[in-house]
């Protein structure tokens, strides 16, 4: 055992000095070795370039000359079983997934039965070498083998889970109005999320709340909280895909939003490189005063921040966030100014050969969580054919309600892009006659580079009489005096 641990240093020692220098022919004296064995010692293998003692080593591993973890990898190294002047460099199936291999890729690579080692031999142009003098193994693989990467993102190979514990952010906004130091009065709002990480799990529950105190004649108090949502999500790595279940909202390009309880799976943009991802809407209006904006969703508040009076532009509204979007202005005089804000993309282009899918099922319930319709299952799919075209489509189907629409995008080059799409819709009551009708939808988009600027028309849409969404349908169902029934809408930015 001493006398391996001696030739395991020696071995180290030797292919530093083979490697850094370039010799036409390498001989070992074996008699300036101190020990008795060194009759039955040969070095003749560390004559050869990169040669490596067999044994465990601890690499840091790069692939194209970038670090694939901040750890150190051991690394086993055994005897070529062809070769005895040769070894075999063994790579686990830990290393190769962090590599970032394409799926392409994956599925040539096999591993011996005897080990576990990867044989990398169907995937061509690897250079796999050592570099000692680094605590370094070097791996170089032609791009088209592996995974997008840039500066600002790492693949899906370099992910990992995290770690276990609760989490709580939140978000606190106070206000502080007096008169002549009378009749003062302080109002504070909070809003976030709470939850608890558990391997690829994340348990949250969204809450929204305010206290406000008055001290005008005599002081007086009001609070509340509520949860908007309870729910569970994780991600699907290998379908760059987030799996929901519990509360949650449909968000959607197609059609319109509602609260439901089930379960839902949708790709995910976030999980695709900063540069293959979509935009965010802004969101632009005038104060008065001194005054608080707070933007929320199916009453769920998603954005709250003071602005000073005057103009002001909110610019970093979430990616994810889509649909149609409730704002309030509230003024330090009390008064509360509102409009709605669409967030619709525009138009409904896909990347080539990107396809992006939405499917999620339950029943909607309302802002109390109580169950609020029947049972339904909601699909969207989008594909990119080409530069040039895209299609897309969906449908919603529930008892009594269907819906289904397909569209298609068109980039024009320089003169933009333009999409539409058409839905049909059929519903069903039980002390009315069924109807069913149908509704279209314009968008265009053309952005000016010259002038920084871009114009939206997301867009044009007119929806026939008997046309009905699925809050229209769950709203008559309920026999509500009055529900949205818009047939024209414009959205121009």
């Amino acid at each position: 055992m001493l006398l391996q641990k001696r030739l395991h240093k020696l071995s180290l020692l030797i292919s530093l000095a083979v490697i850094s220098h370039k010799v036409s022919a390498v001989e070992f004296n074996v008699e300036v070795l101190s020990t008795e064995e060194r009759g039955n010692i040969d070095l003749n293998a560390f004559a050869e370039p990169g040669y490596l003692y067999p044994g465990e080593y601890n690499f840091r591993i790069t692939v194209n000359r970038t670090n694939v973890s901040s750890d150190d990898f051991s690394v086993m190294v055994f005897p070529d079983v062809q070769e005895k002047q040769k070894t075999q460099i063994c790579l686990t199936k830990e290393i190769i997934h962090k590599i970032g291999f394409t799926n392409e890729a994956l599925e040539l690579v096999s591993y011996s039965t005897e080990n576990a080692c990867a044989d990398l031999r169907e995937i061509t142009g690897i250079e796999i070498k050592p570099v000692l003098g680094e605590g370094r193994l070097s791996i170089q693989v032609p791009t088209s083998w592996l995974e997008y990467s840039d500066a600002t993102w790492s693949p899906s190979s370099h992910w990992d889970e995290g770690i276990a514990g609760f989490m709580l952010d939140y978000n606190i906004s106070s206000t502080l109005t007096s008169y002549n130091h009378r009749d003062d009065a302080d109002y504070t709002t909070y809003n976030g999320s709470a939850g608890f990480n558990y391997g690829a799990w994340r348990l949250r529950s969204d809450y929204q709340g305010y206290r406000q105190n008055s001290f005008t004649n005599k002081k007086s108090q009001s609070e509340d909280l509520s949860l908007s949502r309870v729910y569970a999500y994780r991600n699907i790595k290998s379908w760059r895909s987030t799996l929901s279940v519990g509360e949650n909202y449909i968000f959607s390009d197609i059609f319109d939003s509602w609260k439901y309880i089930g379960f839902g799976l949708q790709s995910d943009d976030r999980m695709l490189p900063p540069k293959l991802r979509g935009y965010s809407q802004q969101i632009t209006g005038i104060a008065e005063t001194n005054a608080q904006v707070r933007v929320s969703q199916q009453g769920r508040v998603l954005y709250e921040s003071s602005v000073p009076a005057g103009n002001f532009t909110i610019s970093d509204l979430d990616t994810f966030i889509k649909g149609k979007l409730d704002v309030e202005i509230i003024e330090q005089n009390g008064k509360i100014k509102t409009f709605q804000v669409d967030t619709a993309n525009v138009p409904f282009l896909t990347r080539p050969g990107q396809v992006r899918y939405k499917f999620s099922t339950g029943r909607p319930i309302n802002y109390d969580h109580d169950v609020d319709g029947p049972g339904f299952v909601h699909t969207e799919l989008s594909w990119g054919v080409n530069n040039h075209w895209s299609l897309y489509g969906g449908g919603v189907a529930a008892e009594n309600y269907g819906a289904m629409s397909v569209g298609i995008g068109r980039d024009l080059f320089q003169y933009g892009a333009l999409s539409a799409d058409v839905t049909q819709s059929v519903a069903s009551f039980k002390h009315d006659a069924s109807q069913q009708g149908k509704s279209w939808r314009f968008s265009y988009s053309k952005e000016f580079s010259d002038i920084n600027a871009e114009l939206s028309f997301a867009g044009y849409r007119f929806s026939e009489e008997k046309f009905l969404t699925m809050n229209q349908f769950l709203a008559k169902s309920r026999n509500d005096d009055w529900f949205n029934r818009e047939k024209e809408l414009y959205t121009i930015t």
